[in-house]
């Protein structure tokens, strides 16, 4: 990977506050455009495999999916995030989340709806390594690390509707109004029969989302980012009623539950959020 001469609009952090979260170093790229130069290096597991005597080098910082993020939750007025991964996302998601609280808060007459895990941000990894780094990056921002919940777990090949996917063994009782699909690292799917995904041509195919559709609310909002087979996977095995859209711009699927209302509670969200209700 390399950065080149072209530059990113970086405005959007600026106003809202958000470069306060990046070191000096991060600070000096991440107005810059990159492009990978090893064809392994946008799955960085294979790449530190193919490279062992190359100077180990993070994923850059993508400045159009977190301020996409960020927008997102704002205009969404999310409450809960269910995120599989952990990362820099996890950290402008939480301010999101914090600002949307401080607009909430504020409000003389709340919204008469029913949301238990209010402003809270439950993330799903399965390193214990980088995520004892992340915990430490945390340390400088105690605001956010307060309603960041982190889950690690390993993860496991199974099947929905017969067919091969992998699955988290461990998840957060909560209902999200937000799902962030940037995890498992396939190379972290533990091998089941002899078939393993540690093999770059072998795409991840998280299944947890299939699992959790029952239990969705209308109005529930998922993004895949990247991970176009995967998002094919779930367009199609849904078997509720999504609107799903595709961003080239930013590599993005979104899916939105768009499900006739459950009643008053869910109703009386979808008004607060500006979501389109369904009858």
């Amino acid at each position: 990977m390399e950065y080149t001469n072209e530059m990113i609009d970086i405005t959007y952090l600026k106003e809202n506050d958000l470069l306060k979260y990046f070191t000096g170093e991060e600070q000096e790229n991440i107005n810059k455009k990159y492009k990978y130069t090893d064809v392994y290096f946008g799955n960085n597991s294979f790449y530190r495999e193919k490279n062992p005597d190359k100077k180990f080098i993070p994923y850059p910082i993508d400045v159009g999916d977190l301020i996409n993020l960020h927008k997102t939750i704002l205009k969404r007025k999310i409450f809960t995030i269910m995120e599989f991964g952990l990362g820099y996302s996890t950290i402008i998601m939480a301010d999101a989340l914090l600002k949307h609280k401080k607009t909430y808060d504020s409000l003389k007459k709340k919204p008469f709806i029913r949301v238990h895990n209010k402003f809270e941000i439950h993330c799903i990894d399965t390193s214990k390594y980088w995520t004892e780094q992340f915990k430490k990056k945390l340390e400088k921002f105690p605001d956010i690390q307060k309603i960041i919940k982190i889950i690690i777990t390993d993860v496991h090949i199974g099947k929905f509707n017969d067919r091969l996917c992998h699955y988290y063994d461990n998840l957060p009782t909560i209902n999200p109004q937000l799902i962030y699909i940037d995890g498992p690292d396939p190379k972290d799917v533990k091998k089941t029969n002899g078939f393993n995904f540690n093999n770059p041509d072998i795409t991840a195919m998280l299944g947890d989302v299939l699992f959790l559709e029952p239990i969705l609310i209308p109005g529930t909002f998922i993004i895949v980012d990247g991970r176009k087979n995967n998002a094919y996977f779930l367009k199609n095995n849904f078997q509720r009623n999504w609107k799903i859209s595709f961003n080239s711009n930013i590599d993005i699927t979104t899916f939105e539950l768009q499900d006739p209302t459950l009643g008053e509670y869910n109703t009386n969200m979808l008004k607060y959020c500006n979501i389109n209700i369904i009858k």
